[in-house]
């Protein structure tokens, strides 16, 4: 059997665990579901689509992220991929200004 070239996600983390805040490191005994999607992702050979509202995994795994926003039951897609960074940065900026467009 062949290993998978693409897999489709949609909100693969909840009802997951989440790291705990702490201030001392984990044990390595300690598995968190998330972290571990979040590395089996990361790690994954072929493509992913991923629709989640985790900004977190989306920071660890998204090579590309291609948004879909939507605002007053309007809703786009990005003409273009970006990385997840400059697009996180480019939406908290505008998106106080498009609430009230």
């Amino acid at each position: 059997m062949e290993q998978p070239q693409l897999l489709v996600l949609d909100e693969p983390t909840n009802h997951l665990d989440q790291l705990p805040v702490v201030k001392s490191k984990p044990r390595v005994k300690d598995i968190y579901s998330i972290e571990a999607l979040s590395v089996a992702l990361a790690e994954f050979k072929g493509a992913v689509l991923l629709i989640t509202h985790n900004r977190d995994v989306l920071r660890k795994v998204a090579k590309d992220t291609i948004p879909l926003t939507c605002i007053h039951e309007t809703c786009t897609v990005a003409s273009k991929s970006l990385n997840y960074a400059p697009y996180a940065r480019a939406y908290n900026a505008n998106f106080p200004r498009q609430l009230f467009l």
